[in-house]
């Protein structure tokens, strides 16, 4: 019994190709008999998943277990595969998952990623998926996302015809497109299957084929069941060399498959664009990495590229201050929120439930992608978005540096992005946007190398230039200051004062107390000079029990006041386990850069006539 052709709203056969005569989005009233597999750990996880299967007309087989799900695959050969990632270990089920979507085919595959797990959806993603949605998902975008997998590179169906419309051969795809078995189709005529004037859209479609002319056309077909759906024509025949019809073959493909190619390209043409626009920042953020300075001057740069990529509303760099507590450092974009300011902490952005758990999720070192539509209107979530001016937002956690292989990851920052359309990001951008963390997590170590890098270079020079023992300046730091201070102090017009301070008896000392008493003393002598002495002078070890003390801009005069107050307290504290220490001070004053090595003489003469005269006095040089 030939198909029963359903009476509904009179569609013309035009030559036209199918993107242009597309069905309303959503419709689904395509009767191709399809097999969908769903791996969830919970039934009630699966629940939106079986229902959007039925609106669509899959049959969908449930799987509790990654072996179910695999048996299930090996006996239907499923047009499309869904995994709910709730309940999966990242570590130990990563692994049978991703062998699961290379059985069934990646582009088949789809995955639904809680928005806190996105770590576990990157894993994923390097095991070969390409496809994810949400989760909890939206019904309609729950639905777009099934029917995409299930119309990708659908098989056309050929039919090939004689004379008269009647069909004498068709291909397997045939079998579930226009009827359950071959039998139904062979020898019927292809009017039977037009929904409505069969003959004369099968006459105006032979008159076509005769000239050239069919192209792809869009009708409307029907099964032989009465159910109804949108179709391309497209004019497949074999011909003669002279233009004529050797043989009249059609491949007719649901409209289902045009709507998602359409759309594949689309998005393509425009994730292609963004692509490029993400690779030059990020090629930009690596090149300027190496001359950074600073925390802050990192997070602004972070901020202000990532700000011009397209779709992306603002961008909020957060700085680890102590446990528990980050805070932004730098924010770009939507200026009137307080939100993104200097100095707020992140959990302020997320004031309430899922906030904090999010917070906590990024602070353990998670990846989470956030979308406002699934949050109830009053959800302090969604406020923050829309105070944001976005409808989703992705956290990616910076990353300490080095991570063992038996520690978990820690974050010392993290990188807010607000998207101003809601929409899933794509592998390659998801991929991208956590290799931003990776950078800001290297861009943080130059940093702190760069600064240690200075404070060793500052140590290495200041031993360079330090006694070792002491600390005070060595003798070569010694007479390169001194030099400086008699030029500067020569264009100035000012004096350079030099006192040269020997500790009195030091060689009884050693002989008595010990070398090492006589180190404490020295050591001991030196925290008092260096207290005394003015900011701008230097003490400087001259060698053995000797020091020199160089005094720019002050006479001798005034220098042997300094002096004497220094010799009261080198001699006022008693250095336990030896007896009083004194010391004795000689003073010149050098008046002109060429009389550098007489003042050097003439202090040291001071000095001996401080000695001679009893020690533990200062006497200024009258020459």
């Amino acid at each position: 019994m030939p198909p029963r052709r359903v009476l509904a709203d009179d569609l013309p056969v035009m030559l036209t190709t199918a993107q242009d005569s597309l069905p309303p989005h959503g419709d689904s009233r395509t009767s191709t008999p399809r097999a969908a597999v769903v791996l969830a750990k919970d039934a009630t996880v699966a629940a939106p998943v079986m229902q959007s299967c039925g609106e669509l007309s899959v049959t969908a087989y449930l799987a509790t277990s990654i072996g179910e799900a695999g048996s299930l695959l090996a006996e239907h050969a499923p047009q499309v595969f869904v995994v709910a990632l709730d309940g999966f270990d990242a570590v130990l089920d990563a692994p049978g998952i991703g062998a699961l979507v290379a059985m069934a085919e990646p582009e088949k595959s789809l995955v639904l990623c809680p928005q806190v797990r996105m770590l576990f959806l990157l894993d994923l993603f390097r095991r070969g998926l390409d496809h994810y949605t949400l989760s909890p998902c939206l019904p309609g975008r729950l639905s777009d996302a099934l029917r995409a997998r299930l119309s990708f590179e659908a098989p056309a169906a050929v039919l090939e015809l004689d004379d008269s419309g009647k069909i004498i051969e068709t291909s397997d795809a045939c079998t579930g497109l226009l009827a359950p078995n071959r039998d139904q189709i062979l020898g019927h005529s292809l009017a039977d299957f037009f929904e409505t004037d069969g003959a004369a859209h099968l006459q105006h479609l032979q008159v076509a084929l005769r000239h050239g002319e069919a192209g792809e056309l869009a009708v409307r077909l029907c099964r032989n069941d009465g159910r109804v759906f949108d179709a391309a024509v497209k004019d497949a025949s074999r011909r003669n060399p002279d233009g004529s019809l050797s043989a009249i073959r059609l491949e007719v493909r649901d409209l289902d498959y045009y709507l998602a190619r359409k759309r594949r390209v689309t998005h393509q043409l425009s994730a292609e664009r963004e692509l490029h626009a993400l690779v030059t920042v990020r090629a930009k953020i690596q090149q300027a990495l190496i001359g950074l300075k600073d925390v802050n001057e990192l997070a602004l740069l972070l901020c202000n590229e990532l700000d011009h990529l397209p779709g992306v509303a603002a961008a909020t760099f957060y700085k680890l201050e102590s446990a528990g507590v980050m805070r932004a450092a730098a924010h770009v974009g939507t200026s009137d929120c307080a939100l993104g300011a200097p100095g707020v902490e992140l959990d302020a952005l997320f004031s309430g439930a899922p906030g904090n758990v999010m917070a906590s999720v990024v602070f353990a070192g998670e990846l989470a992608l956030f979308d406002a539509a699934t949050e109830p209107d009053a959800s302090a979530a969604r406020q923050a978005m829309h105070h944001m001016k976005a409808k989703g937002v992705l956290m990616v956690p910076i990353l300490a540096d080095s991570v063992m292989f038996d520690e978990a990851a820690q974050a010392v920052g993290c990188l807010v992005i607000y998207y101003a359309d809601a929409h899933p990001l794509a592998r390659d951008f998801l991929e991208a946007f956590a290799e931003f963390g990776t950078l800001a997590s290297f861009g943080l170590r130059l940093i702190a190398l760069n600064h240690e890098k200075t404070a060793l270079l500052s140590r290495m020079q200041a031993m360079a230039m330090s006694d070792m023992l002491t600390g005070a300046a060595n003798r070569r730091h010694g007479i390169e200051f001194l030099e400086a201070c008699v030029g500067r102090a020569a264009e100035k017009g000012e004096p350079v004062s030099l006192v040269m301070v020997d500790i009195d008896k030091f060689k009884r000392i050693n002989d008595e107390y010990g070398h090492a008493m006589g180190d404490e003393v020295l050591k001991a002598v030196t925290r008092v000079v260096s207290g005394l002495i003015r900011e701008g002078d230097l003490l400087v070890r001259w060698g053995g029990e000797e020091f020199l003390i160089i005094a720019p801009g002050i006479d001798a005069d005034d220098t042997a006041e300094i002096a004497d107050s220094i010799r009261i307290a080198i001699s006022r504290p008693a250095i336990p386990g030896c007896h009083q220490v004194t010391a004795s001070f000689g003073i010149s004053q050098i008046d002109s850069p060429d009389k550098v090595e007489d003042a050097m003489n003439l202090a040291d003469q001071a000095l001996y006539a401080a000695k001679e005269g009893g020690r533990n006095q200062v006497v200024v040089s009258t020459d």
